[in-house]
């Protein structure tokens, strides 16, 4: 299961990574993140009791591991459920040596897009442009998961005596909520974690960190980048995997099928 529409991108790209490497699955869209959420209670309580001899995988990346809440996921060792290392499926696609070959048959020669030094330094332009972006998403999903939802229902509900003592049940319970909630929601702690963020990514694309091509959101900077090169990112992507056969572009991503079919 992946993410995304029957006709996606993420589909094609997906399925144009794998070709016939893996040819006992199938991918399987399941629309945004609501789809994920609900990826365990579904193969849980439904797909595993209604469908015998096949097994359902779910691949994200880290955006939406972000929205499934990143403890969640990382708690699920040997789970069925794998994240991308990188935040979008979009960074694997900034690679500047395969981005050059995609210009070759329709630049010229002296094209800068035909230079993967000059391509290289125009992705870490575009890069340092994201960093504001990239903090306030890490940030927002530290703070999201800190915070999470509000609950003020109290054990002990069933036997409260009256409306008075279920009253007092519910009120401590949102007196605990309360002290949570303000302490996740610091304004030091968050200044805090927003400058620190903010110096480890700027730090990261200044030294062109091998970091800065999996932390910052490749989706946005792979658009620019296509705006820049005046062509579609569609048909960029395109171009890009039929240039990236035979290189480690997409080397990760086929290691996870791989522990897929060996049942890691």
């Amino acid at each position: 299961l992946i993410e995304g529409e029957e006709t996606s991108l993420d589909k094609q790209t997906y399925g144009a990574i794998l070709k016939n490497r893996f040819p006992e699955f199938v991918l399987v869209p399941v629309g945004g993140k609501d789809g994920l959420r609900s990826f365990e209670d579904v193969r849980d309580s439904i797909l595993n009791k209604t469908i015998w001899g096949v097994s359902f995988y779910l691949l994200c990346d880290r955006d939406a591991t972000n929205s499934l809440g990143k403890a969640k996921v990382a708690a699920e060792v040997g789970s069925r459920i794998k994240s991308l290392s990188r935040y979008h499926l979009e960074n694997y696609f900034l690679n500047e040596n395969v981005l050059a070959l995609c210009f070759e048959e329709m630049e010229p020669a002296d094209s800068w897009l035909r230079n993967p030094i000059e391509i290289k330094k125009k992705l870490i332009e575009l890069a340092r442009s994201v960093v504001p972006y990239a903090v306030a998403l890490a940030v927002a999903a530290t703070v999201r998961e800190s915070v999470g939802n509000i609950s003020v229902m109290p054990k002990g509900a069933a036997t409260a005596e009256n409306a008075d003592a279920l009253a007092q049940l519910i009120l401590q319970r949102v007196d605990a909520e309360s002290t949570r909630v303000s302490s996740g929601l610091d304004p030091n702690a968050i200044r805090s974690m927003v400058e620190d963020e903010y110096a480890r990514l700027k730090i990261a694309v200044e030294n062109n960190d091998p970091l800065w091509k999996s932390e910052l959101p490749g989706r946005v900077i792979l658009n620019k980048f296509a705006s820049v090169a005046q062509t579609s990112v569609g048909r960029l992507k395109q171009l890009y995997l039929s240039k990236a056969e035979g290189t480690d572009a997409f080397e990760e991503i086929v290691a996870i099928f791989q522990s897929f079919r060996d049942g890691e």
